[in-house]
């Protein structure tokens, strides 16, 4: 998975879960602000655990180009 792909998977899940709170929030109208603030923290941690996962594939490479280059 490259760069673009990890934030953009952070991205569509953090909409999807935006959309399904305006919706239950159109339901439950007294909760609007609490599932928007929520939606928010859903999506930054979506996008932050992508762009960690994006490092950990990049250190793998890394690693083992080092190891097969014999350094």
């Amino acid at each position: 998975m490259n760069l673009g792909q990890s934030i953009m998977t952070g991205l569509v899940a953090a909409v999807g879960f935006f959309l399904t709170c305006v919706f239950v929030g159109m339901v439950f109208s007294d909760y609007l602000i609490i599932l928007f603030m929520l939606s928010f923290f859903v999506g930054l941690i979506v996008t932050c655990t992508s762009l960690i996962i994006y490092e950990i594939g990049k250190l793998k490479e890394e690693v083992a180009q080092k190891s097969s280059s014999g350094d």
